[in-house]
């Protein structure tokens, strides 16, 4: 069994383990033996095929040969052994920690440094057309080699790529944040279609996506939301500042607001199609069977090609790209909507709402149900037709309006708004719950879910909206001033209107969104386009400007509270002590202290220092001696420290107060008496050791009897910084905590807290101490540290580079 398993991922092989463990032990070995035959004829085949699209192919012989297991990277560059360990480590991605992803990522980089390096030395003395090309060619085909689109391939497939666009590329490339980012997507996507494929996606599982993934998304948003609830944007110029965390929850992030200005929008077209003439359609796309993991009544589908959904997306884009050239031949102008969700197993279908003119009407029938209904039209030969693949129908208006059939979508995809007590119909569960699954579905795969058809940009209908005063619009232009009328009012028929109509072309816009390029490169040599207004491209008006305040995001200062609840501020200096330090050396020339003037303690005397192998026979007698009569002092508990200051206050002149302190003492001193001896007497049941069990303690490296039994009664085992401990029969691990050792505080000190704040101080306490501008001025510091210290690697190794891009006079193409 072990070995029939082995090659599955570490959180699918104990499963499964599990579940034939359980088999033997209730049925006995034959039943279990056709489970796990079961199990290798009907789970292994698809968990298989979903391995084979996302693992690095490595067989025993290409192990050997390099130029087999790395077709197309050049040998003079790369050290193969060493590139065969991160593609070891590559396939074992499903079963990484953050940390494990972030190592990989930190390694790849270098050794992409070391392989450009080579390359360099190789090639330096080609001109620099050529350089470029060799650098950005070998670190591209490296980049591909673990499945990462590199920056600006398809230009330099179409032999369009310029030299600044290559340095870009290859300082993203060189840059282990750019392979964090992607190859912690590429995981979790890796991760999610093995849970497709092993049944943790499907109608009585989890709809849409795997509960593991609706956690983390969870997590991962509330632990977003806390930290920009620490966060402030401060304006560059007047340096105020306002709430992160409220900006953003007064945008389209905030749920309620996207579905608000959703339906908007729906409802403004459906006024200008009343208005036009235009008729409604409403349809559903859905892709061919084998697109889909699972049937509609939960049973594993065997025509399942291994698509994931973001390739049946990729499919469903692909049609209405062939539907729309169709149409535009025609010359049968649409405009609308399309919603894209999922079914129970999580593969999207579309549904969507098209205004056309009447006459047209049935030949668009035609067209989509023709290109919707191509790909494996045989299994549609039957008794129902073509419903199972398209379906249309036309927009009864006794039934509803055409925003009435799209509202429900719309809000079973945000969060769920005015649908309490309706169940979904293929999970059975309620939309309330299946909202937060079908949110967290579309940023798993990337999925874009509602896409405008035709219609003015939404961009240009939120600058106006921004801008936020007439009397100055009326003073721009009279059709500028009707747009921000509309804008402001929320109208979007109006708006749509005066740009144009909903089948406006582009070019042809009145109101545009003005773009203006950075002042200052980014990290990679990038200048990026930021919005900062709106331009009138067919008129003479100089753009106007609605981003008139720059702001920085900073972390909010923290509030101190005195005994009457009112924030105060320390501006005082700490005199006649030496202060902490950053690191756990102090350098600072300390003020000696003094009891009197008089004398004092001798200096305690130094331990005698042994040299091991070269002792004298004196010398091995003393230690011997301090051996047999060293005691060991008896550590107090904090019962005795309570019962020490007790009786402390008693014994001194003290009043009701301190009488009162000093009983209270004696109380907590008793109380943790007694808790020390229910502990004594108390015995604990540990956890039976199963066979599964016993696999994950061997897989950890857990061999000593003392430690598992310690595991089995509860406690945790230390890793360095990671705790391990047991919970609900499997090993789990998590990071310790520090707290700061301020009196009166305690509280768990963060990353930043460790990393700016004074030595074991949270950045609170630091501030009283040192105050903010000290702070800040630390983490100003390690950000120049760390800018500088990437730019000396990228500099030693793109020195020629960065001189063509300096320069910018070299604009010709990368061959």
């Amino acid at each position: 069994m072990k070995v029939t398993l082995a090659p599955l991922p570490r959180f699918i092989r104990l499963r499964l383990a599990s579940r034939i463990d359980s088999i033997h032990t209730m049925k006995g070995r034959h039943i279990a033996r056709l489970a796990l035959r079961d199990i290798i004829r009907r789970d292994l085949p698809p968990i298989n095929m979903v391995n084979e699209q996302y693992a690095i192919a490595m067989t025993d012989e290409a192990k050997s040969q390099a130029d087999t297991a790395f077709k197309g990277l050049n040998p003079l560059y790369h050290t193969f052994n060493t590139l065969h360990g991160l593609v070891e480590r590559f396939n074992h991605l499903p079963d990484f920690t953050p940390e494990d992803v972030e190592l990989l990522a930190q390694d790849i980089a270098i050794y992409m440094r070391s392989v450009l390096s080579e390359v360099h030395e190789t090639v330096e003395t080609q001109s620099d057309r050529k350089y470029a090309g060799y650098l950005y060619t070998e670190a591209a085909i490296l980049a591909r080699l673990f499945f990462l689109t590199p920056p600006g391939w398809a230009k330099y497939c179409r032999g369009a790529l310029f030299i600044d666009e290559a340095t870009t590329g290859i300082s993203k490339m060189l840059d282990d944040r750019y392979w964090h980012r992607n190859l912690k997507k590429y995981a979790a996507r890796w991760r999610e279609h093995l849970h497709i494929a092993f049944g943790d996606v499907k109608r009585g599982a989890a709809p849409y996506c795997s509960k593991h993934h609706v956690d983390e998304w969870d997590a991962r948003r509330k632990r977003s939301r806390a930290i920009m609830a620490r966060l402030e944007l401060e304006d560059q110029d007047t340096k105020e500042r306002i709430s992160l965390i409220e900006q953003i929850d007064k945008s389209i992030s905030n749920p309620a607001l996207r579905r608000v200005e959703l339906m908007t929008r729906i409802g403004g077209f459906e006024k200008v199609a009343t208005e036009s003439g235009y008729a409604g359609q409403f349809f559903t796309l859905t892709a061919p069977s084998k697109y889909h993991a699972y049937t509609v009544f939960g049973h594993r589908n065997a025509k399942w090609n291994g698509a994931s959904p973001r390739a049946t997306q990729r499919y469903l884009n692909r049609v209405w790209q062939q539907i729309r050239a169709e149409l535009a031949r025609r010359e049968i102008p649409v405009f609308g909507l399309r919603v894209a969700e999922s079914h129970h197993d999580g593969t999207p279908h579309w549904h969507g709402l098209l205004f056309s003119l009447p006459e047209h009407s049935a030949e668009l029938l035609e067209v989509m149900e023709d290109y919707a209904t191509r790909e494996d039209a045989e299994e549609l030969q039957g008794k129902h037709g073509n419903q199972p693949r398209f379906d249309m129908k036309p927009i009864d208006q006794e039934i509803g309006s055409a925003t009435g059939y799209v509202v429900k979508y719309i809000s079973k995809n945000i969060d769920g708004y005015a649908l309490d007590g309706e169940t979904d119909d293929e999970s059975g569960r309620p939309l309330k719950e299946t909202s937060k699954h079908a949110t967290a579905w579309a940023s798993c795969w990337g999925i874009r879910q509602f896409q405008f058809l035709g219609g003015a940009p939404v961009s240009v209908w939120r600058e106006l909206r921004r801008f936020r005063n007439q009397e100055q619009a009326d003073k721009i232009n009279p059709l500028f001033a009707e747009l921000h009328r509309a804008a402001d009012a929320g109208d979007w028929q109006q708006y749509t209107q005066l740009q144009g109509g909903a089948l406006v072309a582009r070019r042809k816009l009145p109101l545009r969104i003005w773009y203006q390029q950075k002042d200052q490169p980014n990290d990679h040599g990038e200048y990026q386009n930021l919005i900062k207004g709106l331009v009138m491209p067919h008129t003479f008006l100089p753009p106007i400007e609605t981003r008139l305040h720059s702001y920085r995001i900073v972390r909010k200062k923290p509030e101190i509270l005195d005994d009457s609840g009112q924030a105060v501020d320390f501006d005082f200096d700490l005199r006649g002590a030496s202060a902490p330090s950053r690191t756990r050396v102090n350098n600072c020339t300390e003020v000696k202290k003094h009891t009197n003037s008089g004398g004092g303690d001798s200096p305690p005397v130094e331990p005698e220092q042994y040299e091991i192998g070269q002792m004298t026979r004196e010398q091995k007698k003393r230690l011997n001696e301090s051996l047999r009569n060293y005691k060991p002092e008896r550590q107090k508990s904090p019962a005795d420290v309570f019962e020490s200051l007790a009786s402390a206050i008693a014994a001194s002149d003290c009043d009701e107060v301190d009488q009162a302190r000093a009983e209270n003492y004696m109380k907590v001193a008793a109380a943790i008496r007694n808790e020390v001896l229910t502990r004594k007497n108390s015995t604990v049941q540990p956890v039976p050791l199963t066979e599964s069990l016993k696999y994950q303690l061997s897989a950890w490296g857990i061999k000593s009897e003392l430690d598992i039994h310690a595991l089995r009664c509860g406690a945790a085992l230390s890793f360095g910084d990671q705790l391990v401990y047991l919970k609900g029969g499997y090993l789990v691990e998590k990071t310790k905590a520090s707290y700061c050792r301020a009196r009166n505080c305690n509280a768990e000190l963060t990353p930043d807290d460790k990393a700016y704040g004074n030595e074991g101080l949270c950045l609170a306490c630091t501030a009283k101490l040192i105050g903010t501008a000290a702070i800040k001025q630390r983490r100003d510091d390690a950000e120049q540290r760390q800018k500088a210290e990437r730019k000396q690697e990228n500099d030693a190794l793109l020195g020629r580079l960065k001189v063509a891009l300096i320069n910018r006079g070299l604009h010709g193409k990368v061959s």
